[in-house]
Formats: structure tokens, sequence, C-alpha cells
């Protein structure tokens, strides 16, 4: 799938922000789940799948513990691929974390969510 991809590219395009494996791993995989519910709602429409992908990693960093992203970051891997600004990763990343914690179940700890995969 293109999203599925996309996720993929911006955690790989994030080398140079240092995160290590397992961080990256669980991004690419709370990013994807995220970004099949901005799909859903949906989050983005008409934008380049690459911003919201981008966000997508960045509010699955700031659900998670490690919080080994900045906002700068992400817009420098996104921007490998296509131009972006902080501003359409931090408006973008709050509606998908908004809609991350009211559409996938309550129960769902993030943490089950990254093991269930």
């Amino acid at each position: 799938m293109v999203r599925d991809r996309a996720v993929d590219r911006v955690v790989t395009a994030l080398d140079e922000a240092g995160i290590d494996v397992e961080t990256g791993i669980e991004l690419v995989r709370v990013g994807k789940r995220l970004l099949d519910v901005a799909d859903t709602v949906p989050i983005g429409a008409g934008k380049t799948r690459m911003t919201v992908a981008g966000a997508a990693v960045y509010a699955a960093d700031r659900l998670t513990s490690g919080k080994a992203l900045t906002q700068a970051d992400v817009v420098r891997a996104v921007s490998q691929t296509v131009p972006t600004s902080k501003h359409r990763i931090k408006h973008y990343s709050r509606e998908v974390y908004e809609a991350g914690e009211t559409h996938l179940r309550p129960t769902d700890a993030v943490a089950g969510l990254v093991a269930d995969d």
C-alpha cells in the first residue's frame, strides 16, 4: 500500500535524528495505524501523502514513551521527498493525534497496538 510505504520512507529518512532501531520500528507500526485513522476521518485530504505520513509519525512519537523527534526532524525527513513546513506537520499531527485517541479503542494501550502487529 502507498500509505505504508510513506510511513516507512519518513522513518527511514529520520536517520539523521539518531533514532534507534527499536524506536524506528515502533514509529512505523504506530504511524501506520494512525495513518489508517487519518484516512478514515479524513485528515489532510488533498495534501501530499508524505506530509500526512510525517504527521502520523510525529503523532506516533508523541503517543509513545520515546519523544525522540522534533517537528524540525520530521520536516527534514518529509522534505527529502516533498516540500513541507513545521506548520503543516504541527497542524496535521495534532489532528492525527486527536483522531487516534478517539478512534482507537480506549482499552488499547499503544504498547498493546505495537505488540499485536
